[in-house]
């Protein structure tokens, strides 16, 4: 960590492995410690399985900024090595800091099996000797997949695994299927992201994209919310982990959406309206009369009607 210093990572304050302190019954005890800045907003894994799957322009905010913390991971002769969403943390203004560097290494390339099995690049599955740089760009090809759809893509990256075997034999249409006919927890993403996760999870680690590949791909060059309509969103987000609001009660703040995502939106909105009963009470003696307000009532309220 002290070889490291970016904004979308975890920052060290200061660490030792030889300081002493004093006990209350006045012992005195050697102790390590490390300092780090601290992240107040929480984990990412708490927001992402708690309250509700992130839009694509949401995610691809996120997705930059995790991308910009590895490429300086990079640049400095480092893997990560246990990139997961429990070591994402968020900062007061919602902003990721890649934190544990606890498995960090040098090698650029290793055969020791570190890491979490959802996470894992299919190479570390196999125990063989991988190149630690791609294991970095595997595991957050994941994240961003549980950003969009709350699921992990696969249970593990093995050729045995369910789903990951479609990735193997490049049946993507099937993959794909699979997440989006899932019933109630189906799946719909754009083709652009498709193709970027696609190639970010090959079996081969050398067909895989790499760090320049990502920057320029299509979907990576899309639109993003602003710094202020991310922080709003997960205000309200963050007031659901505080269990002052449900899901369904957050605030649809962030307004760049695909066409897809739109007219889901638009969809939801007009379910919704037909959902709710409103009721209101009159005091008139003509009929006539009473039935004009009525009609005038449901058409303020964008209720159809038939008189």
């Amino acid at each position: 960590m002290s070889k490291v210093d970016h904004p979308n990572i975890l920052k060290l304050i200061d660490y030792s492995n030889n300081k002493s302190v004093i006990t209350e019954h006045n012992n005195v005890v050697d102790v390590s410690f490390i300092a780090v800045e601290y992240a107040e907003n929480g984990q990412l894994l708490d927001y992402i399985f708690s309250t509700g799957c992130f839009s694509e322009p949401l995610a691809r905010y996120f997705f930059y900024q995790l991308i910009s913390a590895l490429d300086h991971i990079t640049a400095k002769g480092l893997s990560h090595q246990d990139i997961k969403p429990d070591n994402i943390m968020l900062d007061k203004d919602f902003n990721i800091k890649l934190a544990d560097f606890g498995l960090a290494t040098e090698r650029k390339v290793s055969d020791k099996v570190l890491g979490t099995i959802s996470y894992m690049a299919p190479e570390l599955l196999a125990e063989v000797p991988h190149r630690t740089k791609s294991i970095d760009l595997f595991a957050s090809a994941v994240i961003l997949f549980m950003m969009l759809t709350q699921r992990l893509p696969f249970g593990k990256a093995d050729p045995s695994d369910v789903t990951y075997k479609y990735i193997v034999t490049r049946d993507f249409d099937s993959f794909w299927d699979m997440h989006e006919n899932n019933g109630t927890a189906s799946v719909a993403v754009s083709n652009e992201f498709k193709d970027l996760f696609n190639n970010l999870v090959l079996l081969d680690d050398t067909e895989r994209l790499t760090l320049v590949q990502v920057k320029t791909h299509p979907w990576y060059k899309g639109e993003i919310p602003s710094a202020q309509e991310v922080h709003n969103a997960f205000s309200d987000r963050k007031m659901v982990l505080e269990g002052k609001l449900k899901p369904e009660q957050i605030k649809k703040r962030v307004t760049i959406f695909t066409p897809a995502e739109e007219e889901k939106v638009k969809e939801q909105e007009i379910i919704d309206k037909l959902d709710k009963k409103h009721t209101d009470y009159f005091s008139c003696k003509d009929p006539e009369k009473l039935m004009a307000l009525i009609i005038e009532f449901a058409e303020d309220k964008n209720i159809t009607h038939k008189a």
